[in-house]
């Protein structure tokens, strides 16, 4: 396996910050969670972020972030849901990272939302159609990545196996 990050990809709620901790711990290398070094910088909330200097605020501080890790190695990095939609995040970790896309369905999505829903700032009053319509509308962006894992009843430490035995 090559030393170069892996990126953790996909809608937000997926689990990619619980299964890249899981996936850190495993490979022995560091996590980054993008959103969690976003709020250290700005010293508050993702939501408070787009609430107080908005989204474009927020997108700027998320590439340059992007820019600057992906090309460290044997780091996870987990992306927000949102990263992938600016297609010079996604040219940067394609070219320096292993990408993954971590794909949950539509229904498990759903059984998770009640989990999520104080934290995500782009799902603040939306009606599930419109949460659907999102979910759906983001999947096109997700493309293209290196390996695709499907974690649909999976713990956090299966879907790292099988990101570990994807890669190799």
């Amino acid at each position: 396996m090559e030393d170069k990050s892996i990126v953790l990809i996909g809608f937000m709620g997926v689990g990619k910050t619980s299964i890249g901790t899981e996936l850190a711990k495993k490979l022995q290398w560091g996590l980054i969670d993008t959103d969690e070094r976003i709020e250290q910088q700005f010293k508050m909330s993702t939501s408070k972020i787009f609430l107080d200097h908005g989204e474009e605020v927020f997108r700027k501080a998320e590439s340059e972030l992007i820019e600057q890790l992906s090309a460290e190695e044997k780091q996870i990095l987990s992306l927000g849901g949102g990263a992938f939609l600016n297609s010079k995040n996604r040219e940067i970790c394609l070219q320096n990272s292993t990408v993954v896309l971590i794909e949950l369905s539509w229904e498990k999505w759903l059984d998770r939302y009640p989990l999520i829903k104080d934290t995500r700032p782009k799902l603040n009053g939306l009606s599930t159609d419109e949460m659907y319509h999102l979910y759906k509308e983001r999947q096109a962006h997700y493309q293209p990545y290196h390996l695709k894992i499907n974690v649909d009843g999976k713990t956090a430490v299966e879907a790292a196996e099988l990101i570990v035995s994807g890669i190799r």
